[in-house]
């Protein structure tokens, strides 16, 4: 899907970022939204590497013996909204994309960072705070998926071990799911 018409106002649609090796591991990354600077998954890919979010996600990977070009990386809400937040419908216009698109990659594992991935996915489950379910798998048609505090948060966090924390919790899940060996060796990595 390269374009989306289903929401007024919204700009900068952004399906998602498919690694050159993704078809060997499907390890599918979901954050909260695409960052206004991005018009397309080149730019996408450039951007999110010089963020906060991109440097952890890039340790966490590395950690777990996969790199950006082994995942496909894409955000529970699809565009950018100027000067305010998505409404109801807007949400519910994505949610239908994102479903669509977990249909088609048909990833085996799902990594979900942040309250809006985990809340998007597992509305039954709304009225659960983030802070009550990260490091809980659940499954979403079939695919396991760990929910876990968005890279941002992470990267925010004081004192290595804080970090290494939800490091170790991404590697073990996927360790977990890795049914086919496919994985790179995995590193160690220094705070």
């Amino acid at each position: 899907m390269k374009n989306c018409s289903l929401c007024s106002g919204a700009k900068n649609f952004y399906y998602g970022f498919e690694g050159k090796r993704y078809s060997d591991k499907k390890v599918m990354l979901i954050l909260n939204h695409p960052d206004e600077r991005v018009n397309t998954s080149k730019d996408y890919r450039n951007v999110l590497a010089d963020t906060p979010t991109g440097k952890v996600l890039r340790e966490m990977l590395y950690y777990s013996g996969l790199e950006f070009e082994d995942v496909y990386i894409t955000n529970s809400v699809k565009c950018v909204f100027p000067d305010r937040t998505p409404k109801k419908e807007e949400y519910s216009n994505c949610k239908l994309i994102l479903k669509k698109q977990i249909g088609e990659l048909k990833p085996n594992s799902i990594l979900l960072f942040g309250e809006k991935p985990y809340k998007k996915l597992f509305s039954e489950n709304r009225k659960k705070n983030l802070a009550d379910v990260i490091g809980n798998e659940m499954e979403f048609n079939g695919v396991p998926c760990l929910i876990n505090l968005h890279p941002s948060k992470i990267w925010a966090l004081i004192g290595k071990d804080r970090k290494a924390v939800h490091y170790r919790r991404v590697r073990k899940f996927l360790d977990k799911y890795d049914s086919l060996g496919n994985f790179h060796e995995q590193k160690e990595i220094n705070f």
